[in-house]
């Protein structure tokens, strides 16, 4: 380092300049923190490189993987469904680069699902009861080293591993019947998540001869039938105005499949309706 100045004026000696005794900082400057402390004899440009150019360290970021799929993951029992498994691999990240490319792993050599193994991220299944959950996984190969702002070796580089991604679930139910659409015919309804445990129907007027209709898989334990106040907005229990019978549908793979029909039986007329259905 050469002679140091203030002003127009350079300090006694010229030359190279060091401390001549321990210097702690009492404030914050540039990448001086206070109460850091340069020791008797330090070089100046030491003290002056740590205030101007302190060096700085990136954050690492690991790779990740996430897996998608086309199509529904609510299913009606005894279907299947034709779809395509998409994993997607991030890298993750050295930010800021210094000088890499900015990746914490290398590429991806490898894609695994469902214990197949290739180059391609897509897979073609399909999907039916016998298999409803999916995780897939990535292999990679080893990253680079990161770089700290001074072009300096910072931790060590990603070693080649593989990671997990989140997981796929489908869901295989039972359809419940009504005659919501057409009082004069009972018929399958949109599907309904068992997870949900409840289902609100809108009836359309009801007659004698055609009364409110509907029909809840019998392995579901149904908690409660309830009707719609219109005046109050809120459901009341209406249990008591349904009778229930045993019937049969056939699921999507034509496997009768018992059901509770519940079955209005007050005798009576009524303008439409909302009824809510719940069960555990």
């Amino acid at each position: 380092m050469g002679a140091i100045y203030r002003g127009d004026v350079p300090y006694a000696g010229g030359g190279d300049a060091s401390l001549t005794g321990n210097l702690t900082a009492s404030v914050t400057v540039g990448g001086v923190s206070a109460g850091d402390t340069f020791n008797d004899g330090d070089n100046l440009e030491i003290v002056l490189r740590n205030i101007l150019s302190p060096t700085l360290y990136p954050t690492l970021t690991a790779p990740s993987a996430t897996i998608s799929a086309t199509g529904t993951k609510l299913l009606e029992k005894g279907s299947s469904l034709a779809t395509t498994f998409t994993i997607t691999f991030n890298r993750g990240s050295i930010n800021p680069a210094y000088g890499t490319s900015g990746y914490r792993s290398g590429a991806a050599n490898e894609y695994t699902l469902d214990g197949t193994t290739q180059s391609s991220n897509t897979f073609s299944k399909t999907i039916t009861e016998s298999k409803t959950s999916y995780q897939g996984s990535v292999s990679y190969l080893a990253g680079e080293q990161p770089k700290d702002s001074n072009g300096g070796n910072y931790s060590t580089p990603l070693p080649a591993g593989s990671v997990n991604t989140n997981t796929i679930n489908y869901e295989f139910v039972d359809a419940i019947w009504a005659n919501t659409s057409d009082i004069t015919a009972v018929a399958k309804l949109s599907l309904t998540s068992k997870t949900t445990k409840q289902r609100d129907m809108h009836f359309p007027a009801q007659t004698v001869a055609n009364p409110e209709i509907f029909d809840i898989p019998a392995e579901w334990t149904v908690t409660a039938v309830q009707v719609k106040n219109d005046l109050s907005g809120q459901y009341e229990d209406a249990s008591a105005q349904f009778t229930v019978t045993n019937v049969n549908h056939d699921n999507a793979g034509g496997v009768s499949t018992a059901y509770k029909r519940y079955t209005f039986n007050m005798g009576m007329a009524t303008g439409a309706r909302d009824i809510r259905v719940k069960w555990s």
